[in-house]
């Protein structure tokens, strides 16, 4: 037991070390098998965005619609000072030079030239000067082109590389942690596998944060045990909660794997509603989960409302749902996401309200970057957690605060965006309705449309809004 079983000549495989125990080289095994599986998954994550980004690229590499309209305004002011019109166009008539100014800017933004043919006859007759502010806007259009083609990317190459880095020596270190055997915990399952008269040959249990036992033997397999009992009795003696142990024959040698099993079970349930007028929702929310047995639950409100924000939102929820999804420390990608989204030619920032919550211990956190206050029901009981960090995006360095808490069976995650609460002190009647008449029991779904309805006759003013909640209770 305990890992010191000599492996028979008929067991050794080529590659492995001499003198090696069946538990160094099952770990050996596993560990390979799982860093292939790793990298896999990042190396997928990063295509899969690289392949967005790329769609993307052209649209964010050309100036934004408020540059390109404050230069047809500067390019036509430049010949107003002087025109005996001006009067007229900037008095009376100002609504037709401000369709004149949107319609210049929206033919620059969509084919990247200026047609003054574009505009209303009775608009191109009464400016004596469409032909010359049209070429200045012309010339304008190609410099900005120019000094984004000539902006030093040396930060960015470096900053990419760096991460990337960052990224494969995270995942090496913790794939390392992963297969770091537990001798403390080996020698206690070892007796308690005796005690069980488990017909082992070998038995070894890895890894820091979630831990994997192992076990072999030629006999295992005719054990009077049941899968259930045995991981029942580990518990028991050990203090281990394992999942309920796997079995695998290989020319008459049966291995048995367990892997840490999780305390906490979670539901989800979100509705949204779209700031009246609007076409699309500038908030985006997503649920998913990792094979680190971590849970996240993450709301992006886009700063304003419309497509740049919906899109801003959209773009910030793909990249952490892939990177976290693969197993990335949120850290490290957090700063990435920062860094992608002040780097690019985005005229809208995006709040980020990210819940982790580790299902092998209870721990969780929230990480918050200018985003609203979020909430814990617990038996009656109603605690607010609040950040008053800044977006994402606006400053070289992150301003993102992490909550940490612990959750326990019973707990209910409210998680709303800024057009719910509407400010800490327009909110409060938020509060009340959550510790006073909120259900915790009821279906999730209806509790979520309950909150946009109160919403609805509590605030003034309409605005994008997303509720999310998330409800613990035990693993099964």
């Amino acid at each position: 037991l305990g890992g010191l079983a000599r492996i028979p000549t008929w067991f050794v495989e080529a590659g492995a070390p001499a003198g090696a125990t069946l538990s160094e080289l099952a770990i050996r095994r596993r560990r390979e098998e799982d860093e292939k599986e790793v990298l896999s998954s990042l190396s997928g994550a990063l295509s899969s965005l690289s392949a967005v980004f790329y769609t993307l690229s052209d649209r964010l590499a050309s100036p934004g619609s408020e540059t390109l309209h404050r230069l047809c305004e500067e390019s036509l002011r430049r010949y107003c000072k002087s025109c005996s019109r001006n009067g007229l166009c900037y008095g009376e008539a100002y609504d037709e030079t401000a369709e004149m100014i949107n319609k210049l800017a929206a033919g620059a933004a969509t084919t990247g030239r200026c047609d003054p043919n574009a505009l209303p006859k009775e608009l191109r007759n009464r400016c004596p000067h469409l032909a010359e502010t049209a070429s200045s806007i012309r010339h304008g259009y190609a410099r900005l082109l120019e000094e984004a083609s000539r902006q030093n990317k040396t930060e960015v190459f470096a900053f990419d590389y760096e991460a990337i880095a960052a990224l494969l020596s995270a995942a090496a270190e913790e794939t390392a942690g992963r297969y770091r055997l537990d001798e403390a915990l080996t020698a206690r399952v070892g007796r308690a596998a005796e005690e069980m008269r488990l017909p082992v040959s070998h038995i070894a249990v890895f890894g820091e944060r979630q831990k994997t036992l192992l076990a072999g033997g030629h006999d295992l397999a005719r054990s009077s045990l049941t899968a259930a009992e045995m991981a029942a009795r580990f518990r028991a003696d050990c203090g281990l909660r394992l999942s309920i142990p796997e079995f695998r024959v290989e020319g008459g040698f049966t291995t048995m794997t367990a892997v840490s099993a999780p305390i906490l079970a979670c539901e989800s349930a979100r509705a949204s509603r779209r700031k009246e007028k609007e076409t699309v929702n500038g908030d985006s929310a997503v649920i998913f989960d990792n094979r680190e047995q971590y849970y996240y639950a993450l709301l992006c409100d886009g700063m304003g409302s419309g497509t740049d924000a919906a899109l801003t939102s959209r773009i910030t929820c793909l990249f952490l749902q892939k990177l976290l999804g693969s197993g990335n420390r949120k850290d490290i990608v957090l700063k990435m996401l920062n860094h992608f989204i002040r780097s690019k030619n985005l005229e809208c920032f995006t709040t980020v309200d990210l819940l982790e919550i580790d299902l092998l211990t209870g721990d969780a956190s929230f990480v918050k970057s200018g985003a609203a206050p979020s909430y814990v029901l617990r038996s009656g009981k109603l605690f607010q957690l609040t950040s008053r960090s800044l977006p994402i995006g606006i400053t070289r360095e992150i301003t993102a605060e992490e909550l940490r808490f612990r959750l326990l069976p019973g707990d209910l995650v409210v998680m709303i965006s800024d057009g719910v609460s509407q400010g800490y002190e327009d909110g409060a009647w938020l509060a009340s309705y959550l510790s006073e008449r909120l259900d915790p029991a009821a279906p999730l779904p209806s509790l979520t449309r309950r909150i946009l309805e109160e919403a609805d006759r509590h605030n003034d003013r309409s605005d994008d809004m997303t509720v999310t909640l998330i409800r613990v209770a035990d693993a099964a």
